[in-house]
């Protein structure tokens, strides 16, 4: 699927808020000036001042009628006695009965403390388990997040998700490049 040829958008603060629903990621570009503007879907905007914005566009591939995650960036910030290593956190929210499908992250390492509700998290092929308020998991680089819901129907679930990741791989894809999603979806 092509991208099609739209304006680039910047938000006006480094608190971002995004829905990663059915997404396909479309091209990037740095740009020298922010503007204020609206993004209507089927298209989502994820920026910073620091990486170019990621533009994703919604997929046709796989479709679920589950509620999908939501996102918001909280910082991202270059290591400085880590050189070319940069640590971003995410607040990931889940609605009832939320959920995400499978994914890796980019190369980075992932570790998630559990805020809110209870999460049910499952990684390459091992049974999944429950966390809970103030229990954390880790994600080595190149793992296979094969389940990752809230384990509620009725009450919202959410965690804050920090990445240390390759400055290069943020600087190249932006912050799309934190999530892959499985072939499909």
């Amino acid at each position: 699927m092509s991208s099609p040829d739209i304006s680039w958008l910047f938000s006006e603060s480094n608190s971002i808020k995004f829905d990663i629903s059915r997404l396909q990621i479309s091209p990037f570009r740095r740009t020298a000036h922010h503007t204020k503007t609206t993004c209507l879907d089927p298209f989502l905007v994820i920026s910073s001042t620091n990486y170019p914005t990621a533009i994703m566009e919604a997929s046709p591939i796989a479709t679920s009628t589950r509620p999908r995650e939501n996102g918001e960036l909280l910082f991202d910030h270059e290591i400085a006695n880590a050189p070319g290593k940069s640590i971003v956190g995410l607040r990931v929210s889940f609605g009832p009965d939320g959920w995400t499908p499978p994914h890796r992250h980019g190369g980075a390492t992932v570790v998630a403390l559990v805020q809110e509700g209870e999460i049910l998290s499952g990684m390459n092929g091992n049974p999944p388990k429950v966390y809970k308020p103030g229990e954390s998991f880790m994600e080595r680089p190149g793992c296979h997040h094969t389940v990752g819901e809230n384990n509620s129907k009725e009450k919202p679930a959410s965690f804050i998700a920090v990445f240390v990741i390759d400055t290069e791989v943020l600087k190249v894809g932006g912050y799309a490049a934190l999530t892959q999603l499985d072939e499909g979806w």
